[in-house]
């Protein structure tokens, strides 16, 4: 069933679940997870026995170890919020990561040397900027991970004036980035078709008759205007100094009245710019 549906450039966007998404864990990711509780199956990307550094767990003496052992360049703790369900955060501990019955510290997240280099494509430095960008990609997939295991997995399509699906995906993980991501789908789904104009020799003209007449190249397109009809529109200057986007010539749909399309509108502007 749609969890939401609503109009994006004049098309239907609906966003579903997305049952099939799988765990942001199996891709690249930008850091490395150490974790437990419980009720939960949390990743130990560490390998360690945790139960070995002490009850708890031992959280500061595990991330000590870490960082000693050279296994992490830099790491945070991991906080659990569990009431009604369940969210992580990292960093320092806010509200409500700090509420003394229903939040703990349930892990450590660290970068370590290839989370780096596959992320960033640099070595590290231990610079400032260094560790402040390590700390945005931990706070990342600390937010992608706590969407994973609440089911906050999302996909969707992009339908048309008949219902017809123009554009799908799915794989999102929390409602921001999905509904983002199908903002612009439908955006780009709506936006008129735009060619280059062939390198015709009535282009050639079209171009010789603008570079004298503006004093720069042409830089135009043939768009589409939804109607049948299409239009040459550029970007390289404004107001009236050439034959304006008013231009129009029937365009139905193959590619050869497209092409007379063009030679149809060209041969106008030659006629007006006087360029034979």
């Amino acid at each position: 069933m749609t969890i939401d549906t609503f109009t994006e450039a004049g098309l239907t966007v609906e966003i579903d679940h997305d049952p099939d998404t799988g765990s942001p864990r199996d891709d690249i990711h930008g850091c490395d997870l150490i974790m437990w509780g419980r009720r939960w199956n949390f990743p130990n990307d560490a390998g360690l026995d945790i139960a070995s550094f002490g009850n708890g767990p031992a959280w500061p003496q595990i991330e000590g170890h870490l960082l000693e052992a050279g296994v992490a360049l830099y790491s945070q703790p991991v906080w659990v919020y569990e009431h009604s369900g369940i969210a992580l955060s990292t960093g320092p501990r806010t509200y409500p990561f700090d509420d003394k019955w229903d939040s703990a510290q349930c892990g450590v997240a660290y970068v370590t040397a290839e989370n780096w280099r596959e992320t960033q494509g640099t070595e590290w430095t231990g610079s400032d900027e260094d560790k402040a960008q390590a700390a945005k990609l931990i706070a990342g997939d600390v937010a992608v991970y706590s969407h994973y295991i609440n089911g906050d997995t999302f996909c969707w399509a992009v339908l048309g004036p008949d219902g017809e699906t123009l554009d799908s995906c799915g794989g999102y993980y929390g409602w921001e980035d999905v509904e983002a991501a199908a903002r612009d789908a439908a955006k780009q789904a709506a936006a008129p078709e735009r060619v280059p104009l062939p390198d015709t020799v009535m282009y050639q003209r079209m171009r010789a008759g603008h570079r004298t007449r503006c004093g720069h190249e042409l830089d135009a397109v043939l768009v589409s205007n939804g109607d049948g009809t299409c239009r040459i529109e550029r970007s390289c200057c404004t107001g009236d100094d050439w034959a304006g986007p008013g231009f129009t010539a029937r365009n139905a749909e193959s590619a050869d009245t497209t092409y007379e399309a063009v030679v149809a509108i060209t041969e106008e502007i030659s006629r007006i710019t006087g360029v034979e």
